[in-house]
């Protein structure tokens, strides 16, 4: 009679074969993560770059005009579409109420909302923004290509996209009739625009609606940040990250005072309400969209070098320089 050898693992050997499986996905794990934060960016860039196209929609029906370049009877005529949908009994988006310097109005800007899909606002890169992304998409009050945007209503009474929702900032320079910066990722280190309040010439914004007395408040961009080539890689106090970079998710531990100006107040890069940080992206990474639809993956020098060519750029319809930009963060 035969005998079967049932013998199995031996406790030496088991230990081996966890032990170079343990091996095996220490060194599988980062290439893994790696692997779907360079996917998450590619399909941020690709958010960027439909939006920039449907901009440029807003812009062929709009004499090369955004609303932030239009003048004011020019631009109420264009977000009174806004007030019709939303069955307004009277004006409450309108241009000198802020809405065409204001990121949350901006998301929806008619012509634009229109050929985006409410998904879009939110980086996959930027995870702590999909739930009030879907809220907005679920409750908001105006359409998109997919689902609907725009869920808090204003004092004013209009609606808008809150920060938690949002990932993308708006260029107040940004000009279809010459090569500009048109959108920004979030997560930019720049000079806070509250600290500048009742400053004079300081600020560098341009805009047919607001001159004279306005033009003394820089700060009335909603939102705003100043983004001056002249200070980059300059510090703002209580700060030590360099002015004009891309902050990400390990920039906390380069930089012994890793935070950033909340009106007057400094603030963690990573608190949920009103952090930079996109969670997908490191130090050094963010996205740019041109006035041309041209999408680029930047490092912070690609943007400080694209700031000084959006500085330097001549003609187009903003008179003057404009250096500011309303993002989701303040």
């Amino acid at each position: 009679m035969k005998i079967q050898n049932t013998k199995g693992f031996t406790l030496i050997e088991l230990l081996v074969v966890i032990a170079i499986i343990g091996i095996l996905a220490s060194m599988l794990l980062p290439t893994l993560a790696k692997a779907k934060k360079k996917s998450s960016r590619l399909k941020c860039s690709s958010n960027m770059g439909g939006m920039g196209k449907a901009w440029t929609g807003v812009a062929t029906d709009n004499e090369d005009n955004y609303p932030w370049t239009m003048t004011t009877e020019d631009a109420n005529f264009y977000w009174d579409f806004n007030n019709k949908e939303i069955g307004a009994t009277r004006p409450v988006y309108t241009h000198q109420g802020a809405n065409s310097m204001f990121y949350g109005a901006l998301y929806t800007a008619p012509g634009f909302r229109e050929d985006i899909a409410a998904a879009q606002i939110s980086s996959p890169a930027d995870p702590k923004t999909t739930r009030g992304s879907q809220t907005d998409e679920k409750q908001g009050k105006l359409s998109t290509s997919k689902g609907n945007i725009g869920s808090t209503r204003m004092r004013s009474g209009y609606y808008s996209v809150s920060r938690q929702a949002a990932s993308y900032g708006f260029h107040m320079g940004g000009d279809a009739a010459k090569s500009s910066i048109l959108m920004v990722t979030k997560n930019v280190m720049a000079d806070g625009l509250a600290l500048f309040k009742g400053k004079q010439g300081v600020g560098h914004f341009n805009s047919p609606a607001y001159t004279g007395r306005m033009a003394a408040y820089a700060e009335y961009v909603p939102g705003g940040k100043w983004l001056d080539p002249a200070r980059s890689g300059r510090t703002v106090r209580g700060s030590d990250i360099p002015l004009n970079t891309f902050v990400g998710a390990d920039t906390a531990n380069q930089y012994a005072n890793a935070k950033h100006e909340y009106s007057y107040r400094m603030r963690s890069l990573t608190d949920g309400q009103y952090g930079l940080v996109l969670s997908g992206l490191n130090a050094d990474q963010g996205q740019v969209v041109m006035s041309d639809g041209n999408v680029k993956q930047a490092s912070s020098a690609d943007l400080q070098a694209t700031l000084k060519e959006h500085d330097e750029a001549t003609g187009g319809n903003i008179f003057g320089v404009n250096q500011h930009i309303t993002v989701p963060t303040y």
